[in-house]
């Protein structure tokens, strides 16, 4: 039995290796890139990443995978929908098994990836790969319209709507579309009646912490 999370395996070398996802150990190590990995089942399906090789096309979209279980979690969130994989602890599912890694650790607290320049730790190793670029200032997400660069992919997608003016958050109350789900959730605000936001100054209403800094700027100047 796992000494972190309990879990229980039939075998000594599955409870090993189930342990480096708790103490993030990678003893296998790409000979081409330096990439280091719990198991060795994965470092050699990692290996076709230089080859190039995607063997696992899928059958719905015809999308093709390095991976097999890539492909597996891509029919699951994308065409099946199905959610096969089950929180232990509080039984919430998931699509994908790095997704349901990720939340059983806001069970447990832990933070195995660790910064190396300031010391943050982090869930996932994706969390991590996107703070080191606050101390790098790499920005490899450009925009393909101006020249305009970003940190994550998310932010660039975000981005994008400006350029494209596609609204793809629509609210489900009046059906008004809005390009991104921060001016979303400000508009909901006008149907709830909900008021996250007052002027600590005459206790007007305000939507947003934007409106309400203006507000109390115009009381304190």
């Amino acid at each position: 039995m796992c000494n972190v999370c309990n879990r229980r395996f039939l075998y000594d070398t599955s409870l090993a290796i189930h342990q480096r996802t708790h103490t993030d150990e990678r003893p296998y190590k790409c000979e081409v890139c330096g990439s280091t990995f719990r198991q060795l089942s994965t470092l050699k399906q990692h290996r076709s990443i230089h080859l190039n090789q995607k063997p696992y096309p899928c059958p719905e979209c015809g999308k093709a995978f390095r991976l097999l279980t890539s492909r597996r979690e891509h029919i699951d969130r994308i065409h099946t929908k199905e959610k096969r994989h089950s929180c232990e602890i509080c039984h919430k599912k998931f699509a994908a098994t790095n997704s349901l890694w990720a939340h059983v650790r806001t069970h447990t607290g832990e933070k195995p990836h660790k910064c190396s320049i300031c010391g943050h730790r982090f869930v996932t190793s994706s969390s991590l790969t996107s703070h080191m670029r606050t101390h790098t200032g790499e920005k490899p997400y450009q925009c393909s319209f101006c020249q305009a660069s970003f940190t994550q992919s998310s932010s660039l997608s975000s981005h994008l709507t400006l350029h494209t003016g596609v609204k793809r958050f629509q609210c489900t109350l009046c059906s008004e579309k809005f390009a991104r789900s921060t001016y979303l959730s400000v508009h909901m605000q006008s149907h709830t009646g909900k008021r996250p936001f007052n002027c600590t100054e005459c206790n007007n209403f305000r939507l947003s912490t934007q409106t309400r800094a203006t507000s109390t700027h115009e009381h304190t100047s």
